[in-house]
C-alpha cells in the first residue's frame, strides 16, 4: 500500500481535528483552542443565522466516513482515522460559520420593524434598533447583531461584555451604544468607561464619556457627534457631512432593505440634514430632495439610486 495514504499520529492537523472532535462530543466550545485557524474562525463566526441543522451535517459526515466497498476497507486505519477527523474538523468549521456563536449561545431578544427594550437578568437594559438581535453567551456576556443602546448595572466583580463581529466591548457599569452594520463596528460611550478591543489583533482603546470609536481593520477614534449615534432612539436620522455610503448602510439596518447606487462614485457624496424614520417611503423621498437623485425599487426590499442630472 502506498505510504502517502498513511497519516502520522503526530500530524498537527490530525491532532487538531481530534481535539475538536473531543470538545464537540463534550458539548464544549472549540474557540478556546490556541490555534491560528480556530482563532480566525472565532473572529469569523460573526452573526450568521444557522442555515444547516447540525444533525443533518453529522448524518452526512457519518455516511462519508463509513467504508462503502472492499476497496475502501484496504485503506489503513490511519487514513480512515484521518478522514474521520477531517470530517469532524469540517463539521466544526461549518458550525462556526453557519451559527452566530457557540452551541451555548441563546437568542434572548430580537426586534422587528420597531425598536424594543429588553431587561437583562442583572437589571441592565438593552434597547434594540429595528432588525437587531441580542444573544447571551454566559452571565453578563452577550453578542450583538445590528445596533443597540446598553444601560449596564454596575458590578465590579463581574465585567459586562458585548461581542461584535470584529471587536469586543468590556465595561463595569456604564451606558453606551454599539453597532455592527455597514461592515464597521462602532461604539459611543455615554457614561462610565469601556475598553474596546479588536478581535484579530491586540489593539484596544479605552473610551471616556462622550468618545466614540470605529473598528474596521484597525481601531480609531470617531469625531462624530453624540446626536448621530443616539438619533435612531428618537426615530430620527441626523446627517452631518455624512457620506451616502454610510447613510445607505444605516438605512439598510433600520428598514431591513438593500440600497444600491447605479454609479458607485455617488456614494462618496456627503449630505447634511435630519430625516424622520417614520416610513421608508418618506425617508427615500427626503433623500431624493437632499441629493437631487431618485430611487427605483428593483426587487422586494431592494432599491437602486440614480444620480440627478
Amino acid at each position: 500500500m502506498d505510504e502517502q495514504h498513511n497519516i502520522p499520529n503526530n500530524d498537527k492537523d490530525l491532532k487538531l481535528a481530534r481535539r475538536i472532535g473531543d470538545l464537540l462530543e463534550q458539548d464544549k466550545s472549540i474557540y478556546d483552542i490556541p490555534d491560528p485557524l480556530i482563532q480566525q474562525l472565532a473572529a469569523l463566526k460573526s452573526h450568521r443565522k444557522p442555515d444547516i441543522p447540525s444533525e443533518a451535517l453529522w448524518d452526512y459526515i457519518d455516511t462519508k466516513t463509513q467504508p462503502s466497498s472492499s476497496i475502501h476497507q484496504l485503506y489503513s486505519r490511519h487514513k480512515h482515522a484521518f478522514w474521520t477527523a477531517a470530517a469532524v474538523l469540517l463539521m466544526a468549521i461549518a458550525i462556526g460559520i453557519f451559527q452566530p456563536f457557540s452551541s451555548s449561545t441563546a437568542l434572548i431578544a430580537e426586534s422587528g420593524a420597531s425598536k424594543i427594550t429588553h431587561t437583562l437578568a442583572d437589571g441592565s437594559t438593552v434597547t434594540l434598533r429595528p432588525h437587531s438581535r441580542l444573544y447571551q453567551n454566559k452571565d453578563r456576556a452577550y453578542s450583538l447583531e445590528g445596533e443597540a443602546h446598553f444601560k449596564v448595572i454596575h458590578n465590579p466583580g463581574h465585567p459586562f461584555t458585548v461581542t461584535l463581529p470584529h471587536s469586543r466591548i468590556t465595561v463595569l457599569g456604564t451606558s453606551f451604544i454599539a453597532s455592527s452594520w455597514g461592515q464597521e463596528n462602532r461604539v459611543y460611550l455615554e457614561e462610565g468607561r469601556v475598553q474596546f478591543d479588536l478581535l484579530n489583533n491586540h489593539q484596544s482603546l479605552i473610551l471616556n464619556p462622550g468618545q466614540s470609536a470605529v473598528a474596521t481593520d484597525s481601531l480609531s477614534l470617531d469625531i462624530s457627534s453624540a446626536h448621530t449615534y443616539k438619533d435612531w432612539m428618537d426615530n430620527q436620522l441626523i446627517l452631518q457631512k455624512t457620506s451616502l455610503r454610510h447613510t445607505f448602510a444605516e438605512l439598510e439596518q433600520h428598514f431591513n432593505i438593500k440600497l444600491k447606487a447605479e454609479n458607485p462614485a455617488s456614494l462618496k457624496l456627503t449630505i447634511d440634514g435630519t430625516l424622520q424614520l417614520d416610513t421608508l417611503d418618506k425617508v427615500l423621498s427626503g433623500l431624493e430632495l437632499v441629493t437631487g437623485g431618485s430611487f427605483q425599487q428593483i426587487a422586494p426590499h431592494s432599491y437602486l439610486y440614480t444620480e440627478g442630472e
